[in-house]
């Protein structure tokens, strides 16, 4: 798939930010690990009001493992002290403000529950609600923006395509804090799987474009439906009877904003069920980059590239 949009012809449109609210400074939490964060909550909730050398020492004691491997000190410590406070989750004195609140124990994954306090914050949130924009409505996904994402002589992304309004939306280089922001965006939103990550070679779409060459697709996504049959789009639409998964995926995204977790499981779901009609194809992990493997359905400890109907 070839994109044909001329980027040069588009509107450019600044992405700026609102000031800070009133009575609280710095509003840019930079914090990637919903688990870290769910566990810090848990401990302040346990001991309330403690300060951070304390809240260090809790961690050690407790042995809270950080997602990344990083230990923590305090100024770690303080980056997740200061996100829980723009949540309002805490007061100033660092004690919680909605009691237990989360399903799981420290160093436990998330459950769903966990999941659904958190995309609460990330559709509430007015720094998130800023990126959302650009898409359109969290409330109405089906209608909303593909974003083609890339970094313009900088290290952060700073550059977003939408097609669809003929619109190029930029941060200026001295805002590298919402470029940085926009990272903890999509981290939160892949977490959640409410927003699709990926990028645009391994969906087999390119441009002309040279500044689209390293480009990620983003796109805020639903779960595939109960009632929405994958081999059945392949068949009634496509008409094929031999498809690469990504080139799959990329349809339904494009068409649907299925996130590709939910398609990857209804496709090992659906094989499984009609394994008289259908078969996943095996591959070597060898010959899977780590950006394919992520859109290729993990099964029977295996990747399965290729959906092949008998």
């Amino acid at each position: 798939m070839r994109l044909s949009f001329d980027m040069d012809k588009m509107e450019m449109v600044p992405i700026i930010s609102q000031p800070e609210k009133e009575g609280k400074g710095w509003s840019y939490s930079f914090v990637y690990y919903l688990r870290n964060l769910k566990d810090i909550y848990l401990l302040l909730h346990k001991s309330g009001g403690i300060n951070m050398k304390e809240l260090l020492t809790l961690c050690n004691s407790y042995k809270v493992q950080t997602e990344s491997g990083k230990e923590w000190n305090k100024r770690y410590l303080l980056e997740f002290v200061n996100a829980l406070k723009n949540f309002n989750l805490l007061d100033s004195s660092n004690n919680t403000l909605k009691g237990k609140l989360f399903d799981s124990e420290i160093n436990a994954p998330l459950t769903i529950q966990d999941k659904s306090i958190f995309f609460d914050i990330y559709s509430s949130y007015f720094r998130f609600q800023e990126f959302h924009n650009l898409f359109g409505k969290l409330s109405d996904v089906e209608h909303s923006k593909v974003i083609y994402a890339y970094m313009d002589d900088c290290r952060f992304y700073n550059r977003f395509v939408c097609a669809d309004e003929n619109k190029l939306f930029y941060i200026e280089d001295k805002h590298q804090e919402i470029m940085r922001f926009w990272d903890v965006y999509t981290k939160w939103g892949t977490t959640l799987q409410v927003l699709n990550k990926c990028p645009l070679s391994v969906l087999d779409i390119y441009s002309e474009n040279e500044e689209l060459k390293n480009a990620y697709l983003f796109n805020l996504s639903i779960p595939v439906p109960d009632d929405f049959s994958i081999l059945d789009y392949l068949n009634d639409e496509l008409g094929v009877k031999y498809v690469y998964i990504p080139e799959l995926e990329r349809d339904l995204i494009l068409k649907f904003r299925f996130s590709i977790n939910s398609i990857k499981d209804k496709l090992v779901l659906e094989t499984y069920k009609r394994s008289n009609e259908y078969r996943l194809q095996r591959t070597s992990e060898m010959l899977v980059d780590n950006n394919t493997k992520a859109l290729l359905p993990y099964n029977e400890n295996v990747y399965m590239s290729h959906i092949i109907k008998l």
